[in-house]
């Protein structure tokens, strides 16, 4: 399927492509399918990347990542939770979220909480 999308170079074809055979090849649990295709990712990365599907995927993971965020604030420092929203919002990038959810959650008082998000 892949060689004969190829000289098409059609790059929503391929994105359809990749996930059904993704779909495919974890129902049959083809192990070998399924690491093929995984290798075969590595050279469609930048294609999946700017699929409208993947960032739309991205964008529901940003949201859960930011809530948790809201979440461990609302336990720790509740006095702090409107103004985090709103300090969280503003992030977009995934790894800095992740970081900052184990900064927030090992802070020692609000204060501290509030100056991991000021600085990020």
């Amino acid at each position: 399927m892949f060689a004969e999308m190829e000289p098409v170079n059609n790059k929503n074809l391929e994105v359809v492509g990749f996930t059904l055979a993704s779909m495919i090849f974890k129902q049959a649990k083809n192990t070998l399918g399924w690491d093929w295709l995984q290798e075969r990712f590595k050279h469609m990365h930048d294609i999946l990347r700017e699929s409208p599907i993947y960032q739309l995927i991205l964008q529901e993971g940003l949201q859960i990542l930011r809530q948790a965020i809201v979440d461990i604030v609302q336990v720790r420092f509740p006095d702090l939770v409107a103004w985090a929203e709103q300090k969280i919002a503003q992030i977009s990038d995934p790894t800095l979220l992740r970081h900052l959810s184990v900064e927030v959650v090992t802070a020692q008082s609000a204060e501290q909480a509030r100056r991991l998000l000021l600085d990020h």
